[in-house]
């Protein structure tokens, strides 16, 4: 009995052994530029799109980009404030920028970021410690509340090389007033890794077949 459960032992830490970071989703540009969507405005808004990813696990990182439209003529500024997060869908396949029924997966606060006039800011998330588990196919909201005029979110023209994502483009606040609005391109970039399979999955399948040996030994 001790030898079967040693056996077994090993083979599940094999196993954990090959579980490795994956992009779960991505819609990310190899190179910067293209189209992009209005997100600033005078007052406090957020923008939100969906990321369905491919595989289940635990979150390592996101990135995202923007891009400042304004300059001298267009007015705008060269610092940002905002707040970055990822919402899980309740199953109404609609986002809630409150997080009051979309489950808040994650959320970071920046302030007074610089990002020159035409130019973009790629912006990554490290989550080693957060925890953060997905199951394939969940649908989650990437979201930025605060951005300032003349700010935009870069997209990309082509679907999503890994996952998949609507045609729908979500803004909530004062100038924009809750509209939904319908992307001529794929969505915004972007990207979602994961350690797959998730290291606590991993170690329930090992007490469980640990258990079932017992329960035949008894």
């Amino acid at each position: 009995m001790r030898s079967a459960i040693l056996a077994l032992t090993l083979v599940v830490g094999v196993v954990a052994s090959t579980a490795s970071a994956q992009t779960i989703y991505d819609n990310f540009r190899n190179a910067q530029g293209g189209p992009t969507v209005e997100c600033g405005s005078f007052g406090v808004q957020s923008c939100a799109d969906d990321m369905v990813v491919a595989n289940g696990g635990q979150l390592t990182s996101f990135k995202y980009r923007f891009f400042n439209a304004g300059g001298d003529f267009f007015g705008g500024s060269e610092t940002q404030s905002w707040d970055i997060a990822l919402l899980l869908d309740d199953g109404d396949g609609l986002p809630d920028a409150s997080g009051a029924t979309d489950t808040i997966l994650y959320s970071n606060s920046y302030v007074n970021e610089s990002i020159l006039f035409s130019t973009e800011y790629e912006g990554t998330e490290a989550l080693f410690a957060s925890n953060i588990n997905v199951a394939p196919g969940d649908k989650i909201w990437g979201v930025v509340t605060g951005l300032g005029f003349n700010m935009h979110l870069g997209l990309n023209d082509v679907a999503p090389s890994v996952g998949t994502t609507d045609n729908q483009f979500y803004r909530f606040g004062s100038d924009f007033n809750d509209t939904t609005a319908a992307q001529p391109n794929s969505g915004w970039q972007l990207q979602l890794n994961a350690i797959v399979p998730e290291p606590a999955s991993l170690t329930l399948v090992a007490l469980g077949a640990i258990a079932l040996l017992r329960r035949r030994r008894n």
